[in-house]
């Protein structure tokens, strides 16, 4: 399972995989995307409610992360 944004974008680093697909999966990949790798498994897409992500993709969405600004996650 991959979580989807409400985009339906699918998240990679906040997903669930099996073990043992996951291996067979990286054995011999030799591309660079999550998407490449993760892709082929088939994962369902999830939406949960609300937001509990925060997209961090740019120094802006870092920037606004760090603030604390509402619908981010402040650091730990």
């Amino acid at each position: 399972a991959v979580l989807l944004d409400e985009e339906d974008r699918r998240q990679w680093l906040a997903g669930v995989w099996r073990t043992a697909e996951l291996t067979r999966a990286l054995d011999g990949y030799e591309g660079r995307s999550l998407h490449g790798l993760l892709g082929p498994l088939g994962p369902v897409g999830l939406r949960l409610p609300g937001k509990p992500w925060f997209d961090c993709d740019t120094p802006d969405d870092l920037s606004r992360a760090v603030s604390g600004e509402p619908g981010t996650a402040a650091p730990a």
